[in-house]
Order: structure tokens, then C-alpha cells, then sequence
């Protein structure tokens, strides 16, 4: 017969214990791997950010850019 353990007092069969194993690790690898949208909207931001600077070579307006930056960062949040 299978062993038994006992945990906070009551009697676990080592099965169940092997199964409730395999439950958690699998339910912790899907909550971890899942895919979420966050990152591709900041990726989205930042391929925007990029065609909107010159090209090298070019002369840049720094403050022009910030400003710009600054702009797109309000509407997004608001």
C-alpha cells in the first residue's frame, strides 16, 4: 500500500500529494507564460518613436522631439 504523511493533522495519501504537485507546477507554468498585451503596446510606442526621428545625417531639433514625446506621452495616458 502507498505511504501516508500527515500534514496540519490530517492523513495525505503520497498520490494525492504527486497530483496536487503536478497541478501547481502546471497551473504556475501557464500564469507565467501566458501571453500579455502591455509589452506589444510599448514595442507599438517605441516603432512609432523611432520613424518619427530623422534619419542620420539630418540636423535634429532636440527640443522640437521632447516636446513631441512629451505630447504623445499625455494623450496616451489621458
Amino acid at each position: 500500500m502507498a505511504g501516508t504523511y500527515r500534514i496540519l493533522g490530517k492523513t495525505v495519501q503520497s498520490h494525492q500529494l504527486a497530483i496536487a504537485t503536478l497541478l501547481t507546477v502546471g497551473v504556475a507554468g501557464f500564469a507565467l507564460t501566458r501571453g500579455d498585451s502591455k509589452p506589444a503596446e510599448k514595442a507599438d510606442v517605441s516603432a512609432k518613436s523611432a520613424a518619427a526621428t530623422p534619419a542620420k545625417g539630418d540636423d535634429m531639433n532636440v527640443e522640437q522631439l521632447i516636446a513631441e514625446l512629451i505630447e504623445e506621452n499625455d494623450e496616451n495616458v489621458n
